[in-house]
């Protein structure tokens, strides 16, 4: 055996020795070796020709103990995700092509935005299933929240209802389509245009939510009614003819508007019948 086939073999042993310390013991060197080379007490009787290498030892130790903690971190996410899927009493699956997002101005001249998101609930659970509240996540709008509420799909019929007060609860291990709204009084900061990302949380009855998050489609505001044309002035009007026309047009018209049909003028018919 060559002296470079015994180096190498002589460094895959120090390698393997180190794998298999325990983080403790590596984290432990490590701070052991900074402490001798920085605290002054120790450094002071710490030999001169020592301190390379000791600093070396606690650079290397150090490494290895970050090395070893992160690939700790990586064994156990699987386990983590696996323990959070398992506490997961539902699951929800959004249809975006059905959610909406809207804003109205309301009669006080506030405006009230409003989402609606449709979606699939699963129930996870072997016990019925309650989903009870609704929140915004994102965007987030800073005022009053109108009105929020989740209605389930009945299991037989087409008709959808709350937990509370309908009693739609979702059987156990079963899906069933759901409707999500929420109303609150205002706009976010970046009012969105033809689509918004919106993340929503559901949580049902004993307080546990679940995120939802999905872009939908935003609708435009009703568009406000045409304006009407200016009323000719009937001072304007020289021809005395033409002018009692337009008086006596515009004064039915005017009455028409405030009364409609409940009183005779423009657009009623009136009926007179001779005694016989």
């Amino acid at each position: 055996m060559t002296g470079v086939e015994q180096s190498a073999g002589a460094a895959t042993k120090a390698l393997e020795i180190l794998k298999d310390l325990p983080l403790w013991l590596m984290a432990g060197l490590a701070i052991a070796a900074g402490a001798l080379v920085w605290v002054p007490c120790f450094a002071a009787a710490l030999p001169a020709g020592f301190r390379p290498w000791v600093t070396i030892a606690g650079v290397v130790f150090g490494v290895l103990a970050v090395a070893r903690t992160i690939a700790l971190l990586l064994e156990m996410i699987p386990a983590w995700r696996k323990a959070r899927d398992e506490r997961r009493r539902f699951y929800l699956s959004a249809e975006p092509q059905q959610s909406f997002w809207s804003s109205a101005k309301q009669a006080d001249d506030s405006i009230v935005t409003q989402v609606v998101v449709r979606f699939v609930v699963k129930n996870r659970m072997p016990e019925p299933l309650g989903l009870r509240h609704v929140r915004l996540i994102k965007p987030k709008i800073r005022g009053e929240i109108v009105h929020e509420d989740v209605s389930v799909r009945a299991v037989d019929r087409n008709v959808y209802g709350d937990a509370a007060h309908s009693g739609h609860l979702i059987p156990p291990r079963m899906s069933l389509p759901a409707t999500a709204s929420v109303m609150v009084r205002g706009v976010p900061w970046r009012e969105p245009e033809k689509q918004v990302h919106v993340k929503i949380g559901i949580s049902d009855d004993e307080g546990f939510e679940e995120v939802l998050a999905l872009d939908m489609r935003v609708l435009s505001a009703t568009p406000g009614e045409p304006a009407r044309p200016a009323m000719e002035l009937v001072s304007s009007i020289s021809n005395p003819v033409e002018k009692e026309v337009a008086t006596v047009l515009q004064a039915e018209l005017s009455r028409y508007e405030k009364c409609g049909r409940r009183v005779g003028g423009l657009g009623s018919v009136r009926f007179g019948k001779s005694g016989g």
